[in-house]
Parts: structure tokens; sequence; C-alpha cells
């Protein structure tokens, strides 16, 4: 497989799967930060371990009634409080489908999540070009009032709390991570086919800015090659241009502090059909990851097929899902202060 020139190239070749993080790193490494509803009962609408349910809310700069599922782990509330994952849609998608199409909330990937799925207006999100300005639907204040209210009324750790997103929802993931407000609570975020326009493609600028609360913040993105809709070159689309692949995640390295043309690891796996890219940052482990699919299209990558398989291209190496909470179980927010940000401009 052709690796991109434009990323660096030092390969260590590593068979099987990725290995998976030590189970003591998963498990009491770290002090909980409780939310506000621990000791407070659960919805009776939502049964641990069941079927997601959906809830409303109410966010005013988020174009008012919002619409979530809901799903809470075997066991809720747990001895230990669970972690919280945010799972965003992409554009012309539901909840319903990224639940089904990610598993995030299959306790055979993890028994301890409460997970919710957002659903965004018009089945789409800030961040992508038609969508409407900020001052009229904000789906990052969305987010930030929606983590108000799980705070509120559910139980988990405040510190482990984390957002993934697929195409338009993996841009608005970025946003979220590129957000003075989401990146001081939010732990880390991943992102599969991420759709991030240049400022010239949207109705106000979005992507070109970036203040994050904190450095570094941990991130992933998971691209394939031959991505129909979101070009991993960046080459122009019919909703407009997008920044490439290497463009994006150069940014996150040098905004994370780390060297952005050096790497601490890469590691060519499924016979070379796929290689995972690492950035050294500081002293810091596995903050800015890449994981690039030769021949993978749009979509959520998964080992079985999918509705959408057709611009996919089918079923590919790697189901994303448990290497997504791998990523997320080995970081969490910082007791204290938040770390220095890292502004700049893309």
């Amino acid at each position: 497989m052709r690796v991109p020139e434009y990323l660096p190239a030092v390969a260590v070749v590593v068979g099987g799967l990725l290995a998976h993080v030590a189970q003591a790193r998963r498990q009491g490494w770290h002090v909980s930060v409780l939310s506000r509803g621990c000791g407070k009962a659960a919805s009776a609408q939502v049964r641990p371990d069941g079927d997601p349910k959906e809830l409303t809310m109410q966010s005013p700069a988020g174009g008012g009634e919002r619409r979530f599922l809901l799903h809470l782990p075997v066991g809720y509330p747990l001895t230990h409080p669970s972690s919280l994952i945010l799972s965003f849609h992409g554009k012309g998608q539901t909840p319903f489908e990224m639940e089904n199409e990610t598993q995030m909330s299959n306790s055979e990937f993890d028994s301890h999540a409460t997970v919710v799925y957002p659903a965004g207006i018009k089945k789409q999100w800030s961040g992508d070009p038609e969508a409407p300005p900020l001052g009229e639907v904000n789906d990052i204040e969305f987010v930030n009032d929606l983590l108000d209210y799980l705070e509120e009324n559910y139980c988990f750790d405040t510190r482990r709390v984390y957002a993934s997103g697929f195409s338009n929802g993996g841009g608005l993931t970025a946003l979220l991570a590129c957000d003075g407000n989401a990146s001081s609570r939010i732990a880390a975020f991943a992102i599969a086919s991420g759709a991030f326009y240049r400022d010239s493609a949207l109705k106000e600028p979005l992507f070109g800015h970036c203040n994050p609360a904190r450095s570094p913040v941990p991130i992933m993105e998971i691209h394939g090659e031959k991505d129909p809709v979101i070009h991993y070159d960046g080459k122009t689309t019919p909703d407009g241009e997008t920044y490439s692949l290497p463009e994006w995640l150069k940014g996150w390295a040098t905004r994370n502090g780390c060297a952005p043309d050096v790497l601490e690891q890469t590691a060519s796996l499924y016979d070379d059909n796929v290689v995972r890219f690492i950035w050294a940052c500081k002293t810091h482990e596995e903050v800015v990851v890449h994981y690039y699919i030769n021949g993978f299209g749009h979509g959520w990558p998964t080992t079985t097929p999918l509705d959408n398989d057709y611009q996919r291209y089918g079923p590919t190496y790697f189901n994303a899902t448990p290497i997504v909470l791998d990523f997320f179980s080995s970081h969490a927010l910082p007791l204290g202060p938040a770390a220095t940000g890292g502004k700049d401009e893309l």
C-alpha cells in the first residue's frame, strides 16, 4: 500500500489487532469526580442495558427543544460511576442509525458506559455548509446545555466524558474540541470520516479558528483513503472545499505541542492495508492518533455489512468502536485548573 508522501513514513510493522490498553488503566487509575445526578433515580423510561430511549430537553441557543437517545449501562447506578460518551450521527442520519452502526452501547464492547446519541435539527449539525448560522442554531451550545442536563440528572464521572462522531457529526466533534467550554468538559474526541470544511465553504468561519481550553486535547481521526464524500486529500466536494487530513492532523499536532513532522509510532496493520499514526507530544501518550484505511470509503468502519456500504465500499478490516473505546479509556480530564490552551488558526 502506498502511504501518502506528506505523512511521515517511518514504519514499525506489527501484526494482528492493536494491543488493548492494560486493564489497570481501564479501572480505578484516577480519582473520579461525580456528577450532581449521582444519588438521583434515573428516568423510569430508561431501563439499564435496555434499548436506548428518546428523551427531550430545552436548549435556547440550540434551537429550542432538542432530542437525544440515552443508554444506561447494566447495573446503573454503578458502584463506580460510569463514563459518558456522546455519539454524533452523520448528515442525513438519525441517532438510531448511529447507535446501530457504531454499537457504542453494546455491552460486549463496553458494559460500563452511559451513551448519548443526540439528534441534529433536520438531521445535520453546525459545521455543514447547509447548516444555519450559529446565531440561529448553535449545536456547540446545545452540547454544553446537554452536558448540564446530564450532569444534573444522571450519575457519571465528569472526568471521563467523551465525544465521537461520523462525517458531519465528526465535524461537530472537532468543533467541540476547539471550543473553550466543551474542551474543558470533554476528555477526548474520536472521529470517523470527519467533515472539516474550510471557512470559504461555510456561512461563517468555524474550523479555521480553534481555541481549546487546554493542551493537549486527545483526538483521534479514522479515514478511508477512497472516501468519495470527504476526500482524504481535501479535494473540493459538492458542498465546498475541506481540509486535507494531513493538514488537519498537523494542525492538531502543533496545537497539542507535538513535533508535527515527528512520529512517536507508525504501525502498518492488516497486511499493510491500515496505517496507524501517533504523533510524539511532550510527555503525553497517544494524544493525536490517525488511522488511514486503504480502499475504504465514507462510513464508520466495521467488519460486518451496513446499509451504507455503497459509499463505505463494503466492510473493512476492523471495527472502529473497540479502538475508539480503548482510546477513550486512556484519557481523563486533568484534576484542578486546565492546562494552558492551544489557541491558533488554521
